[in-house]
């Protein structure tokens, strides 16, 4: 639950329920449950406390059972002072992709982000009838249940399916599609309409992006190309850039309001929320194990996708560099 939240209702317990915490900055408070008492962690670190606690998901499960967590809560302590604490949510299935989509629910990212997620989680989405009530509880819209049911995913108990591999195409095949989509995907410009969480206020930034040169380079397994972007006019980077296919820990695809409002949260702006673009634009970004990150946006959702799967492929065939950890 919420940090300020747990302070909260402590507070209330002891006789002081007029008295209201607020945190900042923005923490994390992962709790596990068990009969009769509870362990908590706390984190500054949004992303760490996730992969904890998948990790720890999974550890019961491999465990067999013994004492099993009854919950494990993991939520966002926000930063708005002087708003009165939201009711906890009830005990929910949160594995795996569910507890992604519910995180996004709960963080109050527009429906467009959250059915590309669901899109791209095939056959990963527990349809249980406790799993799609907790989503439901959890604020989903119809749209998004039925994305959900539509993926023909099993219950999370029943055993996964069995995946066929195929080669695929060639390295050289692979990396001339990448360059020869990028190089087509050059120039771009979109605005993006942002809100300020603390005092409601909104406005709009006008961004572009231009991606040139791009030289995909098989025996290297290297990507090199030049970015120019700017925002309300003002370049704030150009430059040359090559990112090696052989150190790569993540390649993922999501809305730019989902990604932007996650940079701003983990760079000091968590009260910052870009809440649309216009025109709809989508980034694929490719992270090393480093911290760094390359960004492409696409207002094409099927085309940055599909650059997205080459570029997997092509880490693949060049031996997959620095691996990602499990969880």
């Amino acid at each position: 639950m919420p940090l300020e939240q747990n302070l909260n209702e402590v507070q209330a317990q002891i006789g002081h329920p007029n008295q209201i915490t607020s945190i900042n900055p923005s923490l994390i408070l992962l709790m596990v449950h068990i009969p009769h008492n509870w362990e908590d962690f706390l984190f500054s670190n949004a992303d760490l406390a996730d992969r904890v606690a998948k990790s720890m998901l999974h550890a019961v499960e491999l465990c067999g059972g013994g004492s099993k967590p009854e919950a494990l809560v993991l939520t966002t302590a926000t930063t708005l002072a002087q708003q009165s604490v939201p009711p906890p949510h009830q005990p929910a299935v949160e594995a795996g992709a569910n507890a992604e989509v519910l995180r996004l629910l709960r963080a109050g990212m527009p429906e467009r982000a959250i059915l590309h997620l669901i899109s791209a989680s095939p056959g990963k989405l527990d349809t249980s009838a406790d799993a799609l009530a907790a989503l439901k509880q959890a604020g989903a819209t119809e749209a998004e249940l039925s994305a959900i049911v539509s993926q023909g995913a099993a219950p999370a108990n029943a055993p996964p399916a069995i995946t066929q591999t195929n080669s695929g195409p060639s390295l050289a095949e692979t990396m001339k599609f990448i360059q020869d989509k990028l190089n087509g995907n050059s120039k771009m410009a979109f605005v993006a309409f942002v809100q300020d969480a603390n005092n409601g206020s909104t406005g709009t930034t006008t961004l572009t992006n231009e991606t040139s040169n791009v030289f995909a380079d098989q025996s290297q397994c290297r990507i090199s190309y030049h970015r120019k972007a700017a925002a309300n006019g003002q370049t704030y980077k150009d430059e040359n850039t090559a990112l090696s296919l052989r150190d790569v820990q993540e390649i993922v695809v999501k809305p730019f309001e989902q990604y932007e409002t996650e940079w701003k949260a983990r760079n000091g702006e968590p009260n910052v929320i870009v809440t649309s673009t216009s025109p709809p634009t989508m980034v694929l970004v490719v992270r090393s194990p480093r911290g760094e990150e390359y960004f492409f946006p696409f207002t094409d959702a099927n085309l940055a996708d599909r650059v997205a799967k080459a570029m997997l492929h092509a880490v693949e065939l060049c031996g997959g560099g620095s691996k990602p950890e499990p969880f």
